[in-house]
C-alpha cells in the first residue's frame, strides 16, 4: 500500500499542493484555539522522508517541518483507506517525554478523490488542570467591550438581535449625542460586517427609522473616510 502511495503521489499535481497548502490556516486555527497544548500536524504524502510541510506547537513531539511521517501516522492512513473513511477515532498515544496525548487524524484528499496529506491534532493531556484553564480562559479585559456571539436560525433574527444589542450599547453611552447616535449605530454594524447581508440595510433602516438612503450615506461616508486616511 506504502509503495503505491509513494508512486502514485511522486509527482503531486500543482492543484493537489495547493489544497494542502490551503488546510495550513486549519491547523493554525486549531492551536490557536486549543492553546499550547495542542500539536497540529500537516502532512504530505508527496515525500514520507520530510512529510511534514506545517506544524503549530511542534516542541510537543519535538518535530519541525521537514521531520518525516510517524508509525502512527501510516497506521492511521491505512486505517482510513481500508475504512474508507476521512477522519479517525480519536486515540491515545505519548509524546518523546513521556506525556499522554489524545489524538486524532483526518485525511486529505486531492482533487481526483485519493489521499494526498494527513492533518493530525495530538492534545497534550497530562499537563495540569491549571495550565489547561489558563489556555482556553479569555483574559482580563473589560467585558464591556466584549462582543456577544449571536446563534440565530435565520438572517433575519441574526440582524434584529444584533442592532437590538448595538443600539442599547450606544443608547447607554453618554459620550454620543442624541443626534450622533444613529451613525454610531451604523458605524458599529458596519464594523461587524452586518451590511454583507442581503436586506440587512431594508432592516436596520425599519429598526432606526430612517430611510435607506439615509444608511447608505452613513456608509458611503464611512467608506469614504477610511479611503482619505
Amino acid at each position: 500500500m506504502l509503495i503505491l502511495i509513494r508512486q502514485r503521489l511522486a509527482y503531486m499535481l500543482e492543484s493537489d499542493k495547493q489544497i494542502l497548502e490551503s488546510w495550513r490556516s486549519v491547523a493554525g486555527m486549531l492551536g490557536r484555539l486549543l492553546g499550547k497544548q495542542c500539536e497540529a500536524v500537516l502532512h504530505s504524502l508527496e515525500d514520507l522522508q520530510h512529510s511534514v510541510i506545517f506544524i503549530v506547537n511542534g516542541n510537543i513531539t519535538g518535530r519541525g517541518i521537514g521531520s518525516p511521517i510517524t508509525n502512527t501516522a501510516l497506521s492511521m492512513l491505512q486505517r482510513i483507506q481500508e475504512e474508507n473513511t476521512d477522519v479517525t477515532e480519536a486515540y491515545f498515544t505519548r509524546s518523546p517525554d513521556g506525556h499522554r496525548m489524545r489524538s486524532i487524524t483526518c485525511a486529505i484528499r486531492g482533487g481526483s478523490g485519493e489521499v494526498i496529506g494527513l492533518l493530525c491534532v495530538n492534545l497534550d493531556i497530562d499537563i495540569s488542570l491549571c495550565q489547561f484553564m489558563q489556555e482556553l480562559l479569555p483574559p482580563q479585559v473589560d467585558e464591556r467591550k466584549q462582543q456577544d456571539e449571536v446563534f440565530a436560525q435565520s438572517v433575519d433574527e441574526l440582524v434584529k438581535e444584533t442592532v437590538t444589542a448595538v443600539r442599547n450599547d450606544v443608547m447607554n453611552d453618554p459620550a454620543v449625542s442624541p443626534s450622533a447616535r444613529n451613525r454610531k449605530i451604523i458605524l458599529k454594524l458596519h464594523e461587524q460586517g452586518l451590511f454583507e447581508l442581503k436586506d440587512a440595510v431594508i432592516i436596520i433602516a425599519g429598526m432606526l427609522n430612517i430611510s435607506r438612503h439615509t444608511v447608505y450615506l452613513h456608509l458611503r461616508n464611512f467608506k469614504n473616510k477610511i479611503h482619505r486616511s
